[in-house]
């Protein structure tokens, strides 16, 4: 059920308009990157990982449904990288789980993406008293791309800006 629910949400962000490249210009995939993404640039990406054991897959569905129609996403530069379930456990326990990586264009977006008024009142609902999933959170910068695959790896840099101040409640 969440695997479809994440279908949607890759689908209907599939339908966006081509972002246009002159609007922005990307930043070369080999440029140095900070160690911790700067709050005045948008050109950083992170990541943003959520986590946890999950106690109702229908719920954890449902909002991370509720989530991808919210328009934050879009809004942000932000978009889900992989299936929040895996496909394969190759070591550990064996507790359903849940993890989900997002991608930002900066720190300031994912951060206003967490702190948003839609997605802390869409997530206060998994935390009443039978919680779908006890969620961590936490963001990593990305890191550069190896020198020796520069050519052989897309580029997958941002040539948009994004901007978090018209997302309501961001801090």
């Amino acid at each position: 059920m969440l695997g479809l629910a994440l279908s949607l949400a890759l689908t209907a962000q599939a339908g966006l308009p081509p972002i246009d490249a002159a609007t922005t210009p990307s930043k070369p995939l080999n440029s140095a990157r900070a160690v911790v993404p700067s709050d005045n640039t948008c050109d950083e990406p992170v990541f943003l990982v959520l986590s946890g054991p999950l106690s109702d897959a229908a719920r954890m569905a449902a909002y991370s449904h509720a989530l991808a129609g919210s328009g934050l996403y879009q809004q942000l530069g932000g978009y889900v990288l992989n299936s929040p379930t895996a496909s394969d456990s190759l070591a550990g326990g064996s507790a359903v789980s849940f993890q989900s990586v997002l991608r930002f264009p900066c720190r300031a977006n994912a951060l206003a993406f967490w702190t948003s008024k839609v997605q802390q009142d869409q997530l206060a609902l998994l935390r009443g008293t039978l919680p779908a999933a006890d969620i961590a959170a936490a963001i990593y910068p990305e890191l550069p791309l190896r020198e020796d695959l520069v050519g052989k790896v897309g580029d997958n840099s941002y040539s948009a800006a994004f901007s978090a101040a018209a997302v309501p409640g961001a801090r």
